[in-house]
């Protein structure tokens, strides 16, 4: 897979530049390739794998609201909202101001744009958000992940962010009303599963060099079919 070896950041840019994630788009006949194509991206790297979903979600969510995704951008989508951690949009002349913060976003520090959901006065609305703009800050170590470090899932700032009208996806509430709000999902859950068959790949790799007894290759027969089970659920 083109990028794997390279550090996540890089691995995705060179597959949205590439082409490779030009993946089928959800609920048009073709969702099992499109899962596929994340679980593979997941049995290699699920920091990579969890970035690419981010994009080709944004992608999708865009295609359903009539849009077509900016050619050569990496995109991303922060939706995850609680009690503690919102972003609030102000009417302006020119679009939206935004403020707050947002937890859990994949890719903060190193995409080019995120699908971000807002709380105004009329309800939820999703925003098309230039990320490189100084007044959108990652907040370091506010994820402190191990295994997963290389996705970047950080908290984020907004302190006055503008956001043009003409980047509003969608009307309020468009997010998850949406037919296709579910394939996000399980979009991510093909990602968990293919790190979960990525796993069981290498250790048969690894019992096949060392005489594996038994008891190895009876667990081994669990895994897979537990494995087995997760790809017949999605």
């Amino acid at each position: 897979m083109i990028g794997v070896d390279r550090p996540a950041s890089h691995g995705l840019r060179d597959l949205v530049i590439d082409g490779h994630l030009e993946l089928p788009l959800p609920g048009r006949g073709a969702t099992p390739a499109r899962m596929n194509a994340l679980a593979c991206l997941g049995s290699v790297d699920l920091s990579l794998a969890r970035l690419a979903e981010g994009h080709t979600d944004a992608v999708a969510i865009l295609a359903e609201a009539g849009r077509v995704a900016r050619r050569a951008t990496v995109y991303g989508v922060w939706a995850a909202t609680s009690s503690a951690a919102r972003v609030t949009g102000q009417r302006t002349a020119a679009g939206w101001l935004l403020a707050g913060r947002k937890q859990f976003c994949s890719g903060a520090d190193m995409i080019d744009r995120s699908l971000v959901t807002v709380e105004t006065e009329d309800g939820t609305r999703l925003l098309d958000v230039d990320c490189a703009q100084p007044a959108v800050r990652s907040v370091p170590a506010s994820w402190p992940s191990v295994c997963m470090a290389d996705s970047r899932s950080l908290d984020v700032v907004f302190d006055g962010v503008e956001v043009d009208e003409a980047d509003e996806v969608g009307d309020p509430g468009f997010y998850t009303v949406r037919p296709g709000f579910w394939h996000g999902s399980v979009g991510v859950a093909a990602c968990w599963y293919g790190g979960g068959r990525g796993l069981v790949q290498r250790l048969v790799r690894y019992l096949a060099r060392v005489d594996a007894d038994e008891h190895q290759c009876a667990h081994v027969g669990a895994l897979t079919s537990r494995c087995d089970a997760m790809a017949l659920t999605l």
